[in-house]
């Protein structure tokens, strides 16, 4: 823990006395952090100084204080690229400071309970995905995960600074300047299957040894939260939903498993890489067309009662909404009626990793015969070859 990663602006002990981590989170990346300590009757007390790297703009308060959000003070994107691995769901989020406001707890369990009320309800030890596991792993983040699993039925989404798992970088997260970049991912154990809730963990200053982590609750804020409730609580019980408005469906001809079907199919379809979506500006992929198309497709196989091969035609002028993959992972995890095709899905993505482990016959049966199940269209009013 020597050289660089020594400079910090907060001493071993008095890490429990920096209020304005505790009370607002992460300090963004492009501000450097500059403290002086004073002594006060009631004890050693801690001035903060906060420069925009680019602008040069200061502060003497957090920048995600609601008094500098409401000022404009700039909050820049973390920049973080997660790595995409074929069978393994990413979180359904690139983590941005501007869109979540942080909310201290003293334990692990408060913050879990905090965020399993707020959701609606009253283990394994390495991270889900498997670009995660070269990342720390907090102290009780296994027994945490586990119990928002069994207890309330939920998936959990750590948010957090990216320090490896040999916690080499572990003090980095208080530098004045280099500070690492935060990042979401999914806990420990299964993941990915059902509505998850956002845990925040910061690491204790000098505690590499014991993983010792600052746990917080999360709440998504301004057009990102609206979105991301409103796309997380969707109930596919219908084909006239607010987050899919612009999408044409007939419903004459379509039920609501048709749409549910091919919104999991384009989720499943990207994480297993056998199909090329469409990009927006950013570079990120966008489903909404496809999911029109194949809609469409799906029609006119009713109408002739034959099924045929699905050819998606880029060219062709769509109007509706993007959906990108954090919307549509909401809206997969969020909705309960349509998780028996995930989970079909999910059957074959893990049948298809042990073929490629083992390369033997029979794993690849098995992963042809669960990849079949997967893709039968369902309530379809012919039969399927």
């Amino acid at each position: 823990m020597a050289g660089r990663y020594e400079r910090h602006y907060v001493s071993a002990k008095d890490t429990g006395k920096v209020t304005d981590v505790k009370a607002h989170g992460p300090v963004p990346s492009n501000y450097s952090v500059s403290r002086n300590d004073y002594k006060r009757p009631e004890g050693k007390i801690y001035a903060a100084r906060y420069t925009e790297k680019t602008s040069k703009r200061k502060t003497s308060e957090h920048p995600c204080s609601p008094n500098n959000r409401r000022l404009g003070f700039r909050i820049a994107e973390e920049g973080y690229q997660p790595v995409a691995v074929v069978g393994a769901i990413q979180a359904p989020f690139n983590y941005n400071t501007k869109d979540w406001k942080w909310k201290f707890h003293k334990t692990w369990a408060d913050a879990a309970a905090a965020a399993l009320a707020s959701s609606g309800c009253s283990v394994d030890d390495c991270p889900y995905h498997p670009s995660d596991r070269r990342t720390v792993v907090y102290q009780h983040e296994a027994r945490c995960a586990s119990v928002v699993r069994e207890m309330g039925g939920r998936s959990l989404i750590i948010v957090t600074p990216e320090i490896p798992n040999n916690a080499q970088r572990w003090n980095q997260f208080w530098d004045e300047e280099e500070r690492p970049k935060m990042y979401a991912r999914w806990s420990t154990g299964p993941q990915g299957t059902s509505k998850p809730i956002v845990l925040g963990c910061l690491p204790v200053w000098y505690e590499w040894n014991t993983r010792e982590a600052l746990w917080y609750t999360l709440e998504p804020l301004g057009s990102f939260g609206i979105d991301w409730n409103k796309n997380l609580n969707t109930k596919l019980d219908s084909l006239n939903l607010p987050c899919l408005q612009g999408i044409r469906v007939d419903t004459r001809i379509m039920k609501p498993s048709h749409l549910h079907w091919t919104i999991v199919g384009a989720h499943r379809q990207y994480v297993m890489d056998t199909y090329v979506f469409p990009k927006n500006d950013r570079g990120e992929p966008i489903f909404g067309n496809w999911i029109q198309q194949h809609l469409d497709h799906m029609k006119l196989c009713f109408q002739a009662r034959k099924r045929s091969d699905f050819v998606f035609d880029k060219d062709r002028k769509y109007s509706g909404p993007d959906l990108d993959w954090t919307q549509l992972s909401a809206i997969v995890l969020g909705a309960d009626n349509a998780r028996k095709y995930a989970v079909m899905w999910d059957d074959a993505i893990d049948a298809y990793i042990t073929y490629q482990l083992t390369q033997n016959d029979e794993n690849w049966m098995d992963f042809s015969r669960k990849m079949r199940k997967a893709t039968v269209w369902p309530d379809c009013p012919f039969p399927q070859k």
